[in-house]
């Protein structure tokens, strides 16, 4: 509901009328609407982590990285994930933020080490890590506003995306 109406205009009346509970059966679960928003953020993050700590596997800097973006992509694309992992985290209460800031970091550090990866391998070029994460997570955060359901899947976006931002716009020579 948080994807499709936003948090302002979701209620806790809504929430759980779609979950078939009452209001006090949904606060049995969560303390608050920011305590479930941010339940929702960090069930999206395990889910993002989980799977790339079981799939990323073996391979270059570069090959890891192009496997995470794929990863990212099918998941900022996935319905119960998509407003969690792209979006900006302001509703959440100021202690909710330091938890999300917290999970932000640990992928950041996670992409920023296959970079690190990937420049001492040579299969990447020298470049600043900070810049290269701002340029990747700004280009993948938009694939939810790209993504129809009858399009090309999430992970043939994200692979084209991820060639483009590696590749440049720039002719072979």
């Amino acid at each position: 509901m948080f994807s499709s109406r936003g948090y302002a205009a979701t209620t806790l009346e809504d929430i759980g009328a779609e979950l078939g509970l009452t209001r006090p059966g949904l606060y049995y679960y969560a303390k608050s609407k920011d305590d479930l928003l941010n339940q929702c953020y960090a069930w999206s993050f395990k889910k993002l982590t989980d799977r790339v700590n079981a799939e990323l596997g073996d391979g270059t800097g570069r090959e890891r990285l192009a496997r995470f973006f794929q990863i990212y992509s099918e998941a900022v694309c996935d319905d119960a994930s998509r407003c969690f992992l792209a979006s900006e985290n302001h509703f959440l209460s100021p202690e909710s933020q330091k938890e999300a800031a917290k999970r932000v970091s640990e992928i950041n550090n996670i992409v920023g080490g296959l970079i690190d990866q990937g420049i001492a391998d040579g299969s990447l070029a020298q470049c600043d890590r900070k810049y290269a994460l701002i340029v990747l997570f700004g280009a993948f955060n938009s694939l939810p506003k790209l993504y129809k359901h009858k399009g090309p899947p999430p992970d043939e976006m994200g692979q084209n995306l991820f060639n483009l931002i590696i590749n440049g716009l720039l002719p072979k020579p």
